[in-house]
């Protein structure tokens, strides 16, 4: 069956003057879902973001980190209003003392960022997996096949966790899990690019399935609704134990499949990953430093896993992400690093 979809928030923020900002997450939540063009908006809304809004036809969403801002999504506006609204925002900026950086752009966005001067250097790639009528057959799918046919072998099962009562009696074991992975992991919690923990809750927008094995919880994923031009479900925040059996997550992954029929998933952003050579203006140097971070391994978010994982589900789109910036380049991709907890 298809997950029915939440009517749209229409009532927009309605800003006294010309521009402003809000917090509200329910305006937000609506603009995103009528404006947005990258299916990670979504965490504007997840994570406590804020809106720029210009004469009531274009908003710009973002996150403070000290003097800067991590701009998410791009300008979610009607194409006449892209160019003016990028404008005020940018002239808002400049006046407020705080320096944009952007990332999860569509491509409108990087264009008329490159005509204003941005670098626009990659840092990474995100994954998609259009699965209607996806059977997962053919040479492609064998691992995730072998994967799948040995967790239910092994006697593994899945639970879609439906109401709050449910989900906050599980809380306590889901926090444990939290705590192993990142143990076990060596690993960093990102912050701002996939959800807060504290925040998860399922709901319409928000799906939390379980894995069992032998009466213990051992995995679970959280999906998040996105809007866009490819909508669907965002392979949010996702946590393992160190003895959870081969094929676990994939066997969640399935779960979702099979409940919601068709669609997209976006299995997010992977830093430091699929690097390309970039068409717009871009950073030499911007390059060498994600090469070498790729290269260390531990000291930097351990995408090689995560890069794996997700390639096995032979996505449809591998698609590149950049961080959009002016000034030093050095500066720009530590100063994103350090705000996502990535270094």
């Amino acid at each position: 069956m298809n997950v029915a979809k939440p009517p749209l928030n229409s009532a927009l923020w309605q800003p006294s003057g010309m521009e402003g900002t809000t917090t509200d997450v329910d305006q937000i939540s609506g603009w995103i879902e009528q404006y947005s063009q990258h299916p990670l908006s979504i965490l504007l809304s997840i994570n406590g973001g804020e809106l720029f809004v210009r004469a009531r036809t274009g908003g710009v969403g973002f996150f403070r980190w000290g003097t800067g801002l991590l701009v998410v999504g791009g300008v979610m506006t009607d194409d006449e209003d892209h160019g003016p609204t990028l404008a005020a925002f940018l002239d808002w900026c400049e006046r407020e003392k705080l320096t944009p950086r952007f990332v999860h752009f569509p491509p409108a966005t990087a264009s008329a960022l490159a005509d204003l001067g941005f670098m626009i250097d990659q840092l990474g790639a995100s994954y998609s997996l259009s699965f209607q009528d996806s059977k997962l057959s053919g040479k492609g799918y064998q691992q995730v096949r072998r994967k799948l046919n040995k967790a239910r072998r092994l006697g593994v099962t899945v639970e879609r966790i439906r109401d709050e009562e449910r989900y906050l009696a599980l809380v306590p074991e889901l926090e444990k899990i939290n705590l192993e992975w990142l143990g076990q992991k060596g690993a960093k919690h990102i912050e701002l690019l996939v959800c807060e923990f504290e925040r998860v809750k399922p709901d319409a927008n928000t799906l939390i399935y379980a894995a069992w094995h032998q009466n213990e919880l051992i995995a679970y994923i959280v999906f998040s609704r996105t809007s866009g031009e490819n909508p669907g479900w965002f392979h949010n925040l996702s946590r393992r134990r160190a003895e959870c059996v081969d094929g676990t997550m994939q066997l969640i992954v399935h779960s979702l499949m099979q409940e919601i029929d068709s669609g997209v998933i976006h299995f997010g952003f992977t830093p430091l990953v699929d690097l390309t050579e970039s068409t717009y203006p871009h950073s030499v140097v911007a390059k060498l430093i994600a090469k070498r971070l790729a290269s260390l391994g531990g000291v930097v978010y351990p995408a090689r896993s995560q890069r794996q994982y997700k390639v096995s589900w032979c996505p449809s789109e591998v698609i590149p992400e950049y961080l959009a910036y002016r000034g030093n380049t050095l500066g720009a991709m530590l100063w994103f690093l350090r705000a996502t907890n990535s270094l």
